[in-house]
């Protein structure tokens, strides 16, 4: 086999293995995700300024719930919900960071069903 025959092969492998990059507008779901004692569980998004998250969540027992980023080493929640056993809202970003939504369990293990939808903004 030539060497540009080789190279042809290759080149169609490594394509057809490929994995397309995520959407980040993607929405996360779960039914009924199972959660141990103090476990926390997270949805993440990259979102920009203007995009929207919609948020939904259930839980058996109570759970902490927020939205949260990063900036530096400092921790920002926008969104917080203590001891909850549900809540639904749409958060505006305004500043474009990695935003997530938390859930974390106490004493109890709990079952969580959950629906995060980044919305893309208007630009």
């Amino acid at each position: 086999m030539s060497r540009a025959a080789v190279l042809s092969c290759a080149a169609a492998l490594l394509t057809a293995c490929a994995t397309p990059a995520p959407d980040p507008y993607a929405t996360q779901t779960a039914d009924a995700h199972a959660m141990s004692p103090y476990q926390v569980h997270e949805a993440c998004a990259k979102l920009a300024e203007g995009d929207r998250l919609d948020w939904r969540f259930e839980s058996l027992a109570p759970v902490d719930f927020n939205i949260h980023y990063h900036e530096g080493p400092t921790v920002v929640i926008p969104v917080q919900r203590a001891a909850s056993l549900g809540g639904t809202g749409i958060y505006h970003v305004t500043l474009a960071h990695d935003y997530c939504a938390m859930w974390e369990t106490g004493p109890l293990g709990t079952e969580i069903s959950y629906r995060v939808r980044p919305i893309k903004g208007e630009r």
